[in-house]
């Protein structure tokens, strides 16, 4: 903040004649579908909301809390889809380093954490942010803008108006106003807190999204604009934008007091204020989807659990919305978002793009498709982001809204899609892209061609590409047909088959996927074996898998091949089966592959492969019930996984016995790959009737027989529009959605409801019905069970905090540690022959499996201290760097950790790779440490590569020792900035975790955002590093 300030018992405050809000609405542009009742822009003027509900829709006082947004009518204002607003400050936002946490700027919603113990305030763990997004630009001149990326405006820690309340839905204003210019500790985590202790998280703070403005290479801003993109199923409300108050020293500590509201009047307060969160989000509620095929870009085709069981289908869609039979594509597999489930085929002769609603089968709406060529089985692809539905047939892509069927945009290729499915990203910001290969089978026309397509709308700065315009093309050089890409943190990979005419062998590559030219291959890898890539590749761990394709030949004709997904080099060639499918990899690096076909040599079957590449069964190389030979899998079909404590499982079909190859597979089969094909149980269920490339969403299996598309399982369904036309999403709606065929659903849930509640009175002036509020409530009961899970995995702000908890906790076990070792710190590895003789290198996270090939968590130095396993998830894991989107340390390809610990200042002789140089260094006794405060013990780390970049245990510093008191700079340091702002999260030997956002010159590889905390090594890494000699 740029003006003088005072301090007094409610904290900071700006002298007369200014104030920190934002002061002028330079724009406001209301978008599609707004809430009429919240279109006054100049609610987003002056301080933040601290009580809400007294004039409202629905009249409901009471106080502004984490768990009780605002919601009066000049309290926010929503933007609608494709709005946007921009307010001005009079005086500049200067980005100042004397600012708390380095944070200049506080955006402030009307976000609210899902109250998981109501009425009580306590959340879950991880805590569930009801926030509506909204992308937020920066200036400093009204003219040139600035991208926050990483930022939602409405989102991050939920408003907070006093600090002196125990009732999380207090009726009356409390008597200890909040600081709304001082941002929470962006360390602090409110994961299964009570309400009581996230007010004291906050520390006086009034809440806001905070945004460090250097982060983005600005020093000033006077212009805010926030922007709701079409499509996104939100509509971002806002309270206030605000400078941040630089703290005066000796602020007086908030007192707090105050006493319970009446039971009644808290539960009536409480329940209303629930219903006000549940109908602003009540269009986004977060079921699971199954965007594509194999359900993700890495193209790992598992479910996150069981479907529901094989007896019979709950529907069968079998006609159109004009009552025509319709005849879908046999070996497509389908997709699905929200409500629909989608499917290709053909009725009344014409091909078409189908949306059937997933509560009973019926046909929403069709659209026109290009015919596929030669009996192309290309899946259909769902941008969640855009909200649309894209489809690869004919010689383009196209793309149609995925709520109407209406065409949104098409790009047209050069040879028609053969077989290949599209992908999409979703982590590249304003500038998603889709990848799809187009097909020429034998390279009889030039061979095919990978393209880059945009799908994000038109930015001028940030993405100048118009929706389906083709950012760039490569040729592949080979034949194509079947080569879906796949994509992992900004590469895309893609195989071809070769020149079958003149023998050569297939390949595969890796592509900048952030490129805005046609870039040159970052690597390639030609093919053992004289056979080529008819099929998509799998990435998991860092290594991606192809299976090829040859005309001739039994069961092992064709092969397998993993690479390592950073220099492409190859791991293992295993033969195999010939197929046009994708790998499976489990999460333990067995693979399973679906292959073969019934002639000219092969057999279908599935194979299942160890880790290093050594067969473990073949299914066609067993038999059943004394040597009936099972007739599984198949070269054009995609089974899917599900992986439980217990083991994995797969559900797969049965080739086609109609149509060719292409027809629908005849029979559905769910088998145990803990066990090999003749074993009793090896069949857990079966279907007979359906079995084609399924997809897995809430528990409910979709997959395609010769009479229709199958569901096995219910699906409730929600109300995700405006039901009843009145140009609002509110209680109507739910009335309406409720009162409508969908009441079958759950008609059992709602009378449940029904009388658990009989007997509850609602006094004084209401915006509901009694109807409407209970079936409110029974809205919330199916949410609750069904989309928590969905809902749980948040946004960048949220895995920002779980990372500075997982930070917490090592330093804590790290400290446990040294009270156990006469105040000794940890090693961070021990790796030579005299600490670990022949086996296997121990680090501070576990058995590094070097020798073993196995790592092993319960050898790591903070094992005992900490009740965790390296897995996905862990407090090993940073949240923000998820599993494919880097290679794990190590020579094993299993998980180990995304955190880096500083034993070059630590542990000098147990710090790999620098004990040669820096061993006759002093090991570090805590009480020893210099600056405990502000010495980085774990932080978050990345080493940067060609490709995916590389897991570290090594928190490195910014200057390397040489000896004799000389030091260099570190062209490859370690701490990774992957956080909102581009930030990091750190823990200090004092136990505190912070989160730095990098300064100018902080980062030295830009591509992977890595670098170090400052420029010298003192007092962050190495604070007595002018000692050494």
């Amino acid at each position: 903040m740029a003006a003088c300030v005072v301090t007094c018992a409610g904290g900071t405050v700006a002298l007369a004649g200014f104030d920190p809000w934002a002061d002028t609405v330079v724009s406001y542009d209301q978008g599609a579908g707004a809430n009429q009742d919240y279109v006054n822009p100049n609610a987003s003027l002056g301080e933040p909301a601290r009580f809400t509900g007294d004039n409202a829709p629905f009249t409901s006082p009471g106080a502004v809390t984490p768990f009780n947004g605002a919601f009066n009518v000049d309290q926010v204002v929503t933007l609608g889809a494709g709005g946007s607003i921009t307010l001005g400050f009079d005086e500049p936002v200067t980005n100042d380093a004397a600012n708390p946490f380095g944070i200049d700027l506080l955006i402030f919603g009307n976000a609210s954490y899902l109250d998981a113990d109501f009425p009580n305030g306590q959340t879950g763990s991880p805590a569930t942010l009801f926030g509506e997004g909204g992308v937020v630009e920066l200036s400093a001149d009204g003219l040139t803008w600035v991208a926050a990326t990483g930022v939602d405006a409405d989102g991050s820690y939920p408003t907070l108006g006093y600090s002196d309340l125990l009732n999380p839905f207090s009726p009356t204003p409390g008597a200890v106003e909040t600081d709304f210019t001082r941002p929470v500790d962006p360390g602090f985590s409110a994961d299964g807190l009570s309400f009581s202790e996230i007010v004291a998280g906050y520390n006086g703070s009034g809440g806001g999204t905070g945004i460090d403005i250097g982060a983005f290479g600005l020093s000033e801003v006077r212009f805010v604009r926030i922007s709701n993109p079409v499509g996104s199923g939100f509509s971002p409300e806002i309270d206030a934008v605000v400078d941040v108050a630089v703290p005066a020293p000796g602020a007086a500590v908030l007192a707090f007091a105050g006493a319970l509201a009446p039971a009644g009047l808290m539960r009536i307060c409480a329940y209303i204020a629930v219903l006000a969160a549940l109908l602003a989000s009540v269009a986004r509620a977060g079921f699971e989807s199954w965007p594509m095929l194999a359900r993700d870009a890495s193209h790992n085709a598992r479910a996150t659990g069981f479907a529901s069981p094989l007896g019979s289908p709950d529907w069968v869609a079998s006609h159109d919305e004009n009552g025509l039979p319709i005849g879908f594509i046999g070996q497509s597999g389908p997709v699905v978002l929200g409500g629909l489930v989608y499917a290709l085929g053909e009725s009344g002769g014409i091909d078409r793009l189908y949306a059937i609603d997933r509560v009973d089968g019926s046909v929403r709406f069709s659209a026109v498709i290009e015919r596929p060529a030669l009996d192309s089985w290309s899946s259909p692809l769902v941008d969640e982001a855009n909200r649309t539905v894209i489809v690869a047939s004919g010689d383009s892509v196209a793309a149609f809204d995925a709520r109407t069927g209406d065409a949104m945009w098409t790009a047209d290729l050069l040879l028609d899609v053969v077989n290949a499915s599209p992908i999409v990203t979703s982590d590249l910001g304003p500038s998603d892209r889709l990848f799809v290969t187009d097909s020429d089978g034998f390279f009889l026309q030039g061979g095919g061609s990978l393209y880059c397509v945009n799908v994000d709308p038109f930015d001028g700065a940030s993405n100048p590409y118009e929706p389906g315009e083709i950012v760039w093309r490569i040729p592949l050089g080979g034949a194509s047909s079947g080569n879906t890409p796949a994509y992992a943190g900004g590469v895309v990979y893609v195989s071809d088959a070769g020149d079958f005419n003149l023998g050569t062998p297939g390949r595969v590559r890796a592509f900048d996927a952030t490129s805005t030219t046609a870039p040159p291959p970052l690597w390639t890898f030609t093919n053992t074996i004289n056979t080529g890539f008819y099929s998509g590749v799998s990435t998991r761990n860092g290594f991606l898998y192809a299976s090829s394709y040859t005309f001739s030949g039994g069961q092992d004709s064709a092969n397998l091949v993993k690479l390592d997904a950073s220099d492409g080099s190859l791991v293992w060639s295993a033969p195999s089966n010939r197929t046009d499918s994708l790998p499976i990899v489990l999460v333990d690096g067995r693979v399973l592959i679906s292959a073969g076909l019934a002639g000219f040599g092969s057999l279908p079957s599935l194979q299942l492969f160890s880790s290093d590449g050594s067969r473990l069964w073949d299914t066609a190389l067993a038999t059943l019930d004394g040597g009936t030979f099972f007739s599984i899998g198949g070269w054009t079909h995609v089974p899917v996984a599900v992986e439980t404590d217990t083991g994995a499982f797969a559900y797969a079909g049965t080739p086609p016995l109609s149509g060719g190859f292409f027809g629908p597979n005849t029979d559905l089969y769910l088998i145990d790959l803990e066990l090999e094909p003749g074993d009793p149980g090896f069949v857990v269920e079966a279907f007979a009737g359906a079995g084609s490339t399924p997809a897995i969403a809430d528990g409910v299996l979709y997959t395609i027989g010769a009479s229709g598309l199958h569901a096995f399982g219910g699906f409730a369904g929600y109300a995700p529009e405006d039901v009843d036309r009145n140009c609002r999403v509110d209680a109507s709606d739910l009335y309406a959605w409720e009162s409508g065929p969908r009441r079958v659903a759950c008609g059992a849930a709602v009378e449940r409801i029904r009388r658990c509640h009989r007997g509850w009175i609602v006094s004084g002036r209401r915006g509901f019905t009694l109807i409407e509020l209970l079936v409110v409530v029974a809205v919330i009961a199916v949410l609750v069970s069904l989309l928590l899970p969905a809902l749980g995995g948040a946004r960048d702000a949220a895995r920002t905090v779980q990372c500075a908890s997982n930070l917490r906790q090592l330093a804590v076990a790290w400290r446990v540690y040294a009270n156990d070792y006469d105040d000794w710190a940890m090693p961070l590895a021990y790796t030579s022959y005299e600490d670990v003789g022949t086996g296997d290198s121990v680090f501070w996270w576990g058995g590094a499996g070097n020798v073993s090939g196995e790592v092993v968590y319960a050898d790591g130095f903070l094992a005992p201290y900490l009740s965790d396993s390296l897995r996905e998830g862990s407090v090993f894991q940073c949240p923000s760097q998820p599993e494919g989107s880097y290679v794990p340390q190590g020579s094993t390809g299993q998980l180990t950790t995304t955190y880096g610990y500083n034993g070059y200042y630590l542990c000098p002789p147990r710090t790999p790779g620098w004990s040669f140089t820096i061993g006759g260094q002093r090991w570090k006794r805590l009480s020893h440490v210099l600056h405990p405060s502000e010495l980085l013990v774990f932080a978050d780390t990345l080493l940067p590569a060609s490709s995916l970049p590389r897991g570290t245990s090594l928190l490195d510093p910014p200057m390397l020792y040489e000896g004799d008191g000389e030091w260099r700079v570190n062209a490859s340091p370690t701490t990774a900035f992957r956080h909102i702002g581009h930030a990091t999260n750190a823990a200090h030997a004092d136990g505190s975790v912070t989160t730095e956002a990098a300064q100018p010159g902080w980062i030295t590889h830009d591509r992977f955002r890595v670098g170090s905390v400052g420029e010298a090594n003192g007092p962050r890494y190495v604070p007595d590093w002018m000692r050494w000699d």
